[in-house]
């Protein structure tokens, strides 16, 4: 699954949703997929400050891919929902040509790929402010 998007020279990021129970859970596995430094506060305002800068994990663009992604919901709603809106913060700061601070010259593309069961897509519908682009394979 990763190497189309090594092939463009993208960084990926993946968590094995399996393991997820807590919002704690998922932000110990974005730390870890992302490689986020030691000072990463395990919250969503820090999560969401990392994501979009990344600094440290240069590339052409950035995958995020959760298996199992169904397990998201385990965390609860609340924190789903606030999982989501960080995700779509990130994609659109990504691609913004400028960046925060005028560092970028281009957009850079930040995908999220959730592989799982369809009970996900159910949540998804109503959720997302941003356009979702949906691929099924055979099971």
């Amino acid at each position: 699954m990763t190497r189309g998007a090594t092939d463009l020279g993208f960084a990926t990021f993946q968590i094995d949703g399996n393991g997820l129970q807590t919002k704690d859970d998922l932000l110990d596995g974005l730390a870890v997929a992302a490689k986020f430094p030691s000072y990463f506060g395990r919250n969503w305002d820090a999560a969401s400050d990392l994501l979009r800068d990344l600094s440290w994990v240069p590339a052409e663009g950035y995958v995020l891919i959760i298996t199992a992604s169904e397990n998201l919901l385990r965390m609860g709603m609340r924190d789903f929902v606030t999982f989501m809106r960080v995700v779509e913060a990130t994609i659109r700061d990504w691609r913004d040509e400028r960046g925060e601070f005028g560092e970028r010259a281009a957009p850079i593309a930040f995908h999220l790929v959730l592989c799982g069961a369809n009970v996900l897509k159910a949540e998804l519908g109503g959720l997302l402010t941003e356009p979702l682009c949906e691929h099924s394979s055979p099971v």
